[in-house]
């Protein structure tokens, strides 16, 4: 079994090209790298990191690590888990300016948020009165393209912010973000899927990233989310 182990590690060669979210690359992919390759030591990994879908073909891509529901029919997706999206807060911002009881509250405190362009500006809530989700417009007096910076801020304390649990499960476990708002939080969960061609499932070195996502991540649908 050693033998043949050995044997299917030293035929993993060659550059495998991963597209990712920078958030989940940094957080979720990054740690899991020692273990990856030093079983697989001849492979070379090269990350491309955007939240924009990449162009699979111009760009080389291998694989793309993606989350939402799949749009484009040539792609093929091996589902990793699912994941929230979570307002929180730095407890020293909560001891500074006080804890929002309802969504409504939210127009009184400092919100960061993305910029324009970034598709997370509006921030679903549920109502209080019909239950049903509606999606609110926050205001602060920062605003950023890169969820990292906004973490950054929000961890010094300077407000309120709604990011993806896979981005700040390690944050709210520690207790250095605390959630708010929870009984109004959507709680759908966006799939994190890795997507590659079909095609490309023929080289060894995709399917061996592919296998060793599914052992890593398990069969939990949301290895990173907090209590």
């Amino acid at each position: 079994m050693e033998i043949a182990s050995a044997r299917s590690s030293t035929s993993v060669k060659g550059t495998l090209r991963i597209h990712s979210l920078p958030a989940f690359a940094r957080y979720q992919l990054a740690p899991r790298m020692p273990a990856f390759l030093a079983r697989y030591p001849d492979l070379h990994v090269e990350f491309l990191l955007s939240n924009e879908t990449p162009n699979f073909i111009e760009q080389k891509i291998d694989i793309s690590i993606q989350s939402g529901a799949l749009v484009d029919s040539a792609l093929i997706g091996r589902k990793l888990g699912t994941s929230r999206w979570v307002i929180c807060a730095a407890p020293s911002y909560l001891a500074a300016h006080g804890t929002p009881v309802t969504p409504a509250d939210l127009k009184d405190h400092n919100c960061l948020n993305f910029t324009p362009e970034i598709p997370f500006r509006e921030w679903p809530v549920i109502d209080g009165e019909t239950r049903n989700t509606t999606r609110i417009t926050v205001s602060g007096n920062i605003s950023s393209n890169h969820g990292e910076m906004l973490l950054d801020l929000a961890r010094l304390g300077i407000g309120i912010v709604r990011l993806a649990e896979f981005h700040i499960g390690d944050d709210l476990r520690k207790g250095s973000l605390v959630p708010l708002l929870r009984e109004y939080q959507n709680d759908e969960e966006e799939p994190i899927h890795a997507l590659y061609l079909h095609r490309r499932l023929t080289h060894i070195r995709v399917r061996t990233f592919l296998d060793f996502l599914e052992e890593s991540f398990g069969k939990e649908q949301a290895p990173w989310a907090a209590p």
